[in-house]
């Protein structure tokens, strides 16, 4: 979820929730280094006190996770969230809520920290040849819709069916499944509060 977007050039950072696009229009592919220095100069206090702990830095195809925090080890500097770095300059800030590797997890999945995939799922497609029979009785099997619903909803696209089922992992299980027998489904992304 973006609460803000700033120009990197123009403002200054507040990591919470924030967003930041880069204010070059070309393609850029930033190094580690430079992914450092970004988030350097969104954290910068002017007392010098926050650095980049670069041992830390986890490197993903898209881009960095990087960490930061106070000088002093000892020191506890509050809502010092990783930022998410992608190649092309974007730095998305993560929380504290959770560990890291759930903001990763989830940005991964829906290219945002602060959702994750959902337990529902909305059909996009029906290829022609597709097993509408099969799938609706799959869809009757794993959700909370009843035969004759999934039946209905499957030959009324394009009018949005959304699949309600008990879990994240069902609603995955069950978009792979879909696929198989000519259904496109993706799952809906929840949100943090």
């Amino acid at each position: 979820m973006n609460r803000g977007t700033r120009d990197v050039e123009s403002s200054p950072c507040q990591p919470s929730g924030l967003t930041i696009e880069p204010t070059w229009k070309a393609a850029v592919v930033l190094t580690r280094e430079q992914a450092h220095d970004l988030v350097a100069a969104a954290v910068a206090d002017g007392d010098g006190d926050l650095v980049i702990h670069r041992e830390l830095t986890l490197e993903r195809e898209w881009g960095w996770l990087v960490f930061y925090g106070a000088s002093d080890p000892r020191a506890l500097v509050a809502g010092n969230a990783p930022f998410i770095v992608e190649k092309s300059g974007r730095l998305i800030s993560t929380g504290t809520s959770h560990p890291a590797e759930w903001y990763l997890e989830n940005y991964e999945a829906t290219g945002d920290p602060h959702q994750w995939p959902g337990r529902e799922l909305s059909v996009i497609s029906v290829a022609a040849d597709a097993e509408i029979a099969r799938a609706a009785v799959m869809i009757y099997r794993n959700s909370d819709l009843s035969l004759g619903q999934a039946k209905r909803g499957l030959s009324r696209l394009p009018v949005a069916l959304t699949i309600r089922t008990e879990s994240p992992s069902a609603a995955l299980w069950l978009s792979e499944h879909l696929a198989g027998l000519g259904v496109q489904a993706h799952q809906i992304p929840e949100f943090a509060d």
